[in-house]
């Protein structure tokens, strides 16, 4: 206890002002009225415990800023108590002073390791006293408002993040002749990698990946800038080739883009049907693979190239490192970020390497000729053990298919031309092997999907429906586009289904569709609504059994 002429109304300064709610435990009673009288002199708010199993009690009710507990108590004493309030995940970040008579170094030791944040021996000073207590609220709030910023700027990158990825959307892009599939996931709620695929006149399409330096908002910022400029760069001047894209988006990132420290290493081509090629810029990104028949050739691409976007060259025109990488049948050109390569075992620290991501998209290749051959990759080395959240992770993969489609045809948006299209689906189905029930089942759904493209997008005259059927083995895939309206099949369904009444004939075609397809699959990209339906010849080759009455 303090000398008898301290008393707490004597050592009351202005400067020592304090706030916040101090839990005294204590089992003397006048021990607990002095520190009461001495804090709430200095505007602290008190409650008191007369017993380490009350206090754990009120600690659990009141949450407190601070604990100053007695060491030396009956039942649970203060080590106890120490040892419960910060073994709490909702209590840790409360302060616990220990005040204790003994002197011994190894008391002071058990405080502090069971997390104690100060000790004050008796018999007390009451300044010393009030100073501790300020340190330890002056903490408390610190940590308490680096949580509560913590919290918004998390929400912040959370709903950036949520933009982002509909930004950098994965969404397939399947042309007749060029598939383009996506996988991405960033190592925060944003990344700095950037790629897109790009369909252009005349059967061109353009795809890029690009990882821009560092991690965090501006990279994240910097990517989303670099796809806006593409966007417009390459439908501008994709027809010129990938070198002036790159020179245009160089003069347009130095415009936008100050910080030497920030450049962009980004692989760009665009596929030229006239040669059979893809004409090519490399901007300091990994090499691509090059995959045919699953055999990897990437050994055969040029490792010409620029420097990164935003590192200052004088060099000549980007055309002049184009490099030719071929688009032949059966082929797959994948482009990746090294956050896939170089993510690492957890145990031995390997890396993933190009050599063992090359055999990962082998697999994927080999589980169907018609799914996406990259879409579980990311995963697939997450479950080996490999940290692939240590930094952004993406992957885009363009496929030549071995054969054309079986079918693809655009026809007008009309009932007979629907009709039609459905019967020359199922004629095609017939001519690869499938039996007549399921060409059947197919052709119906190729006519539901077309009556509700009518019906729920309100397509119009101005749109024409395009389908594209492609056939392995017992498998199908169909694939719709139009630039109607944006309609969602799930939710289409959902509304039926709530309202169907037995006699009710309204939305059974989105019910036949949703019960013969193995696999439905809805999105919209440049602004057109796409519709990818997996049909499965098993599943469609007879009619449904009827429940038994």
């Amino acid at each position: 206890m303090p000398e008898p002429s301290a008393t707490p109304d004597a050592v009351v300064r202005r400067d020592e002002t304090l706030s916040g709610r101090v839990l005294v435990v204590d089992d003397e009673l006048i021990n607990r009225a002095y520190l009461r009288k001495l804090l709430l002199a200095r505007g602290c708010e008190v409650i008191e415990a007369a017993s380490g199993e009350e206090a754990w009690r009120l600690a659990q009710e009141r949450r407190p800023d601070l604990v100053l507990a007695d060491v030396m108590m009956p039942g649970m004493n203060g080590y106890e108590l120490c040892e419960r309030v910060k073994g709490d995940p909702g209590m840790a970040d409360i302060s616990v002073i220990m005040v204790t008579a003994r002197a011994e170094i190894e008391d002071l030791e058990q405080g502090f390791a069971l997390g104690a944040f100060d000790y004050i021996r008796k018999p007390f000073n009451p300044r010393e006293l009030v100073v501790r207590v300020r340190n330890a609220l002056l903490l408390k709030r610190s940590n308490d408002e680096l949580k509560l910023w913590q919290r918004r700027v998390s929400r912040e990158l959370e709903v950036a993040g949520g933009i982002q990825r509909c930004i950098l959307s994965t969404t397939p892009w399947l042309g007749d002749g060029t598939e383009v599939w996506m996988s991405h996931q960033p190592s925060q709620h944003i990344g700095g990698d950037v790629f897109d695929a790009i369909p252009l006149s005349d059967g061109r399409v353009c795809v890029y990946m690009g990882d821009v330096s560092g991690h965090g908002v501006g990279p994240a910022m910097v990517s989303s800038l670099v796809k806006a400029l593409l966007a417009g760069l390459v439908r501008d001047l994709g027809a010129q080739g990938p070198g002036a894209v790159i020179d245009a988006l160089r003069k347009r990132f130095e415009q936008y883009v100050q910080d030497p420290e920030v450049y962009v290493t980004l692989f760009l081509a665009i596929l030229d049907p006239a040669i059979g090629a893809w004409r090519t810029v490399n901007c300091g990104h990994p090499c691509p693979i090059l995959l045919v028949g699953g055999e990897d050739r990437s050994s055969q691409l040029s490792d010409r190239g620029e420097l990164p976007i935003g590192i200052n060259t004088k060099a000549a025109s980007a055309s002049d490192t184009e490099a030719l990488v071929p688009a032949i049948p059966d082929s797959l050109l994948v482009l990746y970020t090294d956050g896939i390569t170089e993510a690492r075992l957890a145990d031995n620290r390997e890396e993933c390497g190009v050599a063992r991501l090359v055999g990962r998209i082998r697999t994927g290749l080999a589980s169907g000729q018609l799914g996406d051959p990259v879409g579980g990759l990311i995963g697939q080395l997450a479950a080996e053990g490999y940290n692939v959240g240590s930094d952004d992770c993406s992957v885009l993969a363009v496929r030549q298919p071995a054969a054309p489609p079986l079918l693809a045809r655009e026809v007008e948006p009309s009932l007979q031309a629907v009709d039609i299209l459905g019967a020359d689906v199922a004629q095609a189905l017939r001519t690869a092997g499938w039996g007549e029930f399921a060409a059947a089942a197919v052709r119906l759904m190729v006519v539901e999907h077309g009556v509700n493209v009518l019906r729920h997008g309100q397509s119009g005259e101005r749109t024409r429906l395009h389908c594209q059927l492609r056939v392995a083995g017992g498998e199908a895939r169909l694939v719709f586009h139009d630039a109607g309206r944006e309609w969602q099949f799930e939710e289409a369904l959902a509304r039926v289904q709530r309202r169907a009444r037995a006699d009710d004939e309204s939305g059974r075609g989105l019910q036949i569709i949703h019960t013969l397809a193995s696999g439905i699959f809805q999105y919209r990209r440049d602004n057109r609504n796409v519709t990818l339906y997996k049909i499965e010849e098993g599943r469609v080759s007879a009619p449904p059994v009827e429940d038994a009455p």
